[in-house]
């Protein structure tokens, strides 16, 4: 595993606790606040359980590259 890769274990493990702490069912509107690289892990592991999430944030990044939020 790279060094790139490594430092997002902690992260994402963070994230998956998630769905350990709140049930989200497949028939859930959710939003994420935030959409920094926290945030982004945030929506695809709630993505996972089958809701549908939104993602609400301010990254001028994901402005200008055109690609939608999570």
């Amino acid at each position: 595993m790279s060094d790139e890769e490594a430092v997002f274990v902690e992260p994402l493990a963070a994230n998956f606790e998630i769905l350990e702490q709140v049930y989200v069912k497949p028939t859930d509107r959710v939003i994420v606040l935030g959409d920094g690289k926290m945030g982004q892990l945030a929506a695809q592991v709630l993505t996972l359980s089958g809701c549908e999430v939104m993602m609400v944030g301010k990254c001028k990044r994901q402005e200008e590259s055109g690609s939608p939020s999570i």
